[in-house]
């Protein structure tokens, strides 16, 4: 999933993700993870994905140096998701 940089900040991101987010809680998902290109490979656009994804509460958690390839180390983030059951009765409203 990505948006056109034409349409960075401007929230569609964040609705997508959330959206996402609410439809694998519902799904019983407990734990969502993305892959990005680590910091250790200095690049401004991958350092502004970092930021988004920590921003919407995603925590680093292992830096994978040679998964992709050793020019660019994969680093693997995770965010806990809420109980499905808590995005339905919001939706209750």
């Amino acid at each position: 999933m990505a948006v056109h940089p034409d349409h960075h900040r401007k929230g569609i991101g964040t609705l997508l993700a959330h959206a996402l987010e609410r439809e694998l809680s519902c799904q019983g998902v407990r734990i969502l993870q993305v892959k990005t290109i680590s910091e250790q490979k200095e690049c401004a656009a991958y350092a502004m994905t970092r930021r988004f994804y920590d921003a919407l509460g995603f925590m680093p958690l292992e830096v994978f140096p040679t998964l992709w390839d050793p020019s660019n180390p994969c680093l693997l983030l995770v965010k806990t998701l809420v109980d499905g059951d808590e995005h339905r009765d919001s939706d209750i409203g």
